[in-house]
């Protein structure tokens, strides 16, 4: 984040990020909204607002209904004017995106890594995103303890702590606001935001996303429509507990060979989770997720957890998708964020 002295001469560009933001968090607003919103003055908003315009900024979307005087136009963001560029780091790959203001991803490509660092490759591509359009945010997304500007990960294939400080690196570079997530966490993120898409009356602020890999368990946790993230970002590790004092989880479920010991373990799993967080829906996942035991997993956690913890559980096949679209937000609500007020 820009941070600048309240100088008259630099006000003006506080102001425009007060605008752009209460436009966005609203969809639409007329004039009287965005001064009643910002406490900017109605001369000045008319004066900016005027100025957006022009450079193609917003839109005109036509006027409100009147209640007896003038008709209110009301404007919108014009969404293919700014982007935002993420970057969703996996094990073995990085999938790049340019998002508008809205969170749709407008272009999205395998970035091929090769022998160079998450920092190089995200760099060779956002010179190039930079080439040819406005990019007001950066995204990253990673397998790993994400903290600030930085994050750590385990070397992909061995035990080896990966510290990196690419977020602050990219943000003096580019001179915009860097978000860094887990990527577990932007899986939340994105599932949720795909549940208010396909199911807009559910309406769910309270959920868990199990994510199931080869040798490991991880979850995402959302409470009142936050994400859990804990003192050090580490909440849904699950794997590391050792239940019964011997084996972790991760052991005790990679060793699980038939389906119903495997189905009895993950329900055991989502029953604690249930009397600890009681969320309203269980997302299950991952690419060592066996999708065919979902329903066997729904009979033994109807039968240990009682009907008001009960959440609705859910099997989805592309957790990788939610990731995008989880960072696609995060990466677009930043978008406007480059500028604050500072006391000298």
């Amino acid at each position: 984040m820009k941070s600048i002295n309240a100088k008259p001469e630099l006000l003006k560009q506080v102001n425009l990020a007060s605008i752009r933001k209460t436009i966005k968090t609203n969809c639409t607003a007329t004039r009287a909204e965005i001064a009643a919103a910002t406490k900017i003055s109605l001369t000045t908003v008319r004066a900016l607002l005027a100025e957006m315009l022009e450079n193609g900024e917003i839109l005109s979307i036509g006027h409100d209904d009147s209640s007896g005087g003038r008709k209110a136009e009301r404007y919108a963001l014009n969404p293919d004017r700014y982007f935002g560029a993420c970057l969703c780091v996996g094990h073995d790959a990085i999938d790049a995106m340019l998002v508008n203001v809205c969170g749709e991803i407008r272009q999205k490509i395998r970035l091929d890594v090769g022998n160079r660092t998450v920092e190089q490759a995200a760099i060779r591509y956002l010179d190039e995103c930079a080439a040819s359009a406005e990019i007001r945010s950066i995204g990253i997304g990673v397998p790993g303890i994400a903290k600030g500007g930085s994050y750590r990960r385990l070397t992909p294939g061995t035990n080896r702590w990966e510290n990196s400080n690419v977020g602050d690196a990219l943000s003096a570079r580019y001179g915009v606001p860097v978000v860094l997530e887990n990527n577990i966490n932007a899986m939340v993120i994105g599932c949720k935001r795909r549940l208010e898409v396909e199911e807009p009356n559910s309406g769910i602020p309270n959920m868990a996303f199990l994510h199931f890999e080869s040798n490991c368990i991880r979850a995402g946790f959302m409470a009142e429509g936050k994400i859990i993230r804990g003192a050090e970002n580490f909440a849904g590790e699950l794997g590391l507990l050792c239940p019964n004092g011997e084996r972790s989880l991760d052991d005790l479920l990679s060793s699980a060979k038939d389906d119903r010991t495997y189905a009895a373990r993950v329900a055991e799993i989502v029953g604690w989770i249930c009397v600890f967080l009681n969320p309203e829906f269980v997302a299950l996942g991952g690419p060592a997720y066996r999708e065919r035991c979902t329903d066997e997993i729904r009979v033994r956690l109807d039968a240990a957890v009682p009907d008001r913890l009960r959440p609705s559980l859910r099997a989805f096949s592309d957790p990788e998708s939610d990731y995008r679209r989880g960072m696609a937000q995060l990466t677009a609500e930043r978008m406007f964020d480059g500028v604050k007020v500072v006391k000298e």
